[in-house]
C-alpha cells in the first residue's frame, strides 16, 4: 500500500532503511567504530538503492514491478551489508552461506508480494453465483 504513486516521498526509503540500519548497528557494535561506520553506510546506500528502484520500477504501477521490488530492497540491503562486513571483519561463512542469504532475502520478499497481490480482489456479481 505504501508504495502507491505518489504516497512515498522521494528519500522515503533511505530514511526508513538508514535509521533502521543505524540503531542496529549503535545497539549491537557498541564500541567498534571501524565496524560501525561501513554498516552505517550500507544501510543509507541500502535507502538509496530502494529510493531509485522505487521511481524507476514504479511498483504501484503493476504486480510485477512491485514484486521485483519486493525482491530487489532486501537483497541490496542484506548484500550490502554482508559487503560492509566482508571489508572491515571479513566474513567466515562460506560463499554458498551469504549468497543463499542474499537469495533467500530476495526470494521471501518475492513471496510475500506475490501473496498480496496474487488473486483479485472478489467482486459483487462473483459472490451472487
Amino acid at each position: 500500500l505504501a508504495v502507491r504513486p505518489g504516497r512515498v516521498p522521494a528519500g522515503s526509503f533511505t530514511i526508513m532503511i538508514g535509521l533502521y540500519v543505524l540503531f542496529t548497528v549503535l545497539m549491537r557494535q557498541k564500541y567498534d567504530v571501524g565496524v560501525q561506520v561501513p554498516l552505517a553506510v550500507a544501510g543509507v546506500l541500502s535507502g538509496v538503492v530502494a529510493d531509485l528502484l522505487n521511481v524507476w520500477l514504479r511498483p504501484g504501477q503493476s504486480n510485477s514491478a512491485l514484486r521485483a521490488f519486493a525482491a530487489l530492497v532486501p537483497a541490496v540491503a542484506t548484500a550490502a551489508s554482508i559487503l560492509a562486513l566482508a571489508m572491515t571483519q571479513g566474513v567466515w561463512w562460506s560463499i554458498h552461506l551469504w549468497a543463499g542469504a542474499v537469495v533467500l532475502a530476495g526470494a521471501t520478499g518475492w513471496l510475500l508480494a506475490y501473496l498480496v497481490t496474487s488473486a483479485p480482489a472478489p467482486t459483487a456479481a462473483s459472490a451472487t453465483e
